[in-house]
């Protein structure tokens, strides 16, 4: 993974909280360039108590609706792409958890993964398309409330054929998330106010950068920005507020 200088990093990340610029859209469970659905829990939530809480992003754009099953049991039904949910509790567990994706209402199980559960944390789920086709998942444990109400900021790819990219403030030769691969996610990171506007750059022969838009952050709070659609003609930005009790998400379309 490419390497940003920590001279570097330190002066474009102090470019990052307090983003304002033209609003993207805004909307419970995730309304943006295109309608979003809430993937519905399979079962009412409970009221909260000391147990893990999972909810699900779905990066499937041009797919069919997935199921999202937690140690075999249906946790989200019927996802569609743009799917922002809330978070739901998990069964109670002790050790680790396995969650598993098919192919709304089908048998055969598309990928699984097996995660170490931290009890009374809070984790996202990001379903994306494969490499090579197929459904790939991303388990990431969210963390909130930063330090001096500073932004906790992360960024995931899940843009097929997008490869390796940066995230960067237009205007600004040092990226503010460098070399994120494909199907990966590059982790939290505590960044100052500022005021900018986004885009995605490739690598090789994709380094036309792509225009991402504004956002609005609020802080002393954490957000995961999620890099989906098919590069470069598709390519929109989901932004979620991480930890929220009540699902907090804006998207834009790159231009």
């Amino acid at each position: 993974m490419k390497k940003v200088s920590q001279a570097a990093s330190a002066l474009a990340l102090a470019m990052i909280v307090g983003w304002i610029g033209t609003p993207g859209r805004t909307a419970h469970a995730g309304t943006g360039p295109g309608p979003r659905r809430e993937a519905m829990p399979a079962s009412p939530a409970r009221p909260p108590q000391a147990t893990a809480m999972v909810r699900l992003i779905s990066a499937m754009q041009g797919s069919e609706p997935i199921d999202v099953l937690f140690n075999d049991k249906p946790l989200f039904t019927s996802a569609t792409y743009q799917t922002i949910s809330p978070y739901v509790e998990t069964p109670d567990v002790q050790d680790k958890f396995r969650i598993s994706v098919r192919q709304a209402g089908a048998d055969r199980v598309l990928v699984e993964e097996e995660k170490k559960l931290d009890m009374a944390s809070r984790y996202t789920v990001v379903a994306m398309p494969g490499d090579k086709g197929g459904v790939t998942i991303r388990i990431l444990k969210d963390l909130d409330h930063p330090r001096d109400e500073k932004i906790r900021l992360r960024v995931v790819n899940a843009s097929p054929g997008a490869g390796t990219v940066d995230l960067a403030a237009e205007g600004n030769s040092d990226p503010l998330f460098g070399g994120v691969r494909f199907g990966e996610d590059e982790g939290y990171r505590e960044v100052q106010p500022a005021d900018v506007k986004l885009e995605l750059r490739g690598h090789g022969d994709r380094a036309q950068p792509l225009r991402l838009g504004s956002l609005n952050l609020q802080r002393g709070a954490a957000y995961t920005v999620v890099i989906a659609g098919m590069y470069p003609h598709q390519v929109e930005m989901f932004t979620v507020r991480d930890g929220a009790p009540v699902t907090e998400a804006t998207g834009s379309r790159s231009q």
